[in-house]
């Protein structure tokens, strides 16, 4: 897997403290057995509550919640072990 077969929409978030929107992440061939886990990360902790990822088999998209945190804003990213990376800008207000 590599950043590259992976898309997502929206390719940003405006958020405010406690408001909940959506982020959906597709994959380019549908997942195998047992699904396919998606490891994102966020350069700033507490900004938004993201929940584990994970595209279930047969699948090719998954739609999760992110939910605005501290007052802020971060970075959500996504990196392959081939390279390639998505990166998805938030910014949270009060």
């Amino acid at each position: 897997m590599d950043g590259s077969d992976i898309s997502v929409s929206p390719t940003s978030l405006n958020l405010h403290h406690g408001e909940t929107q959506t982020l959906t992440f597709t994959v380019a061939v549908p997942a195998g057995r047992g699904g396919r886990e998606l490891d994102v990360q966020t350069d700033v902790k507490g900004t938004v509550i993201v929940p584990q990822i994970m595209i279930a088999a047969g699948n090719t998209s998954v739609t999760v919640p992110v939910q605005g945190g501290a007052a802020g804003s971060c970075t959500l990213f996504l990196a392959g072990p081939g390279g390639g990376e998505i990166r998805i800008p938030i910014t949270v207000s009060n």
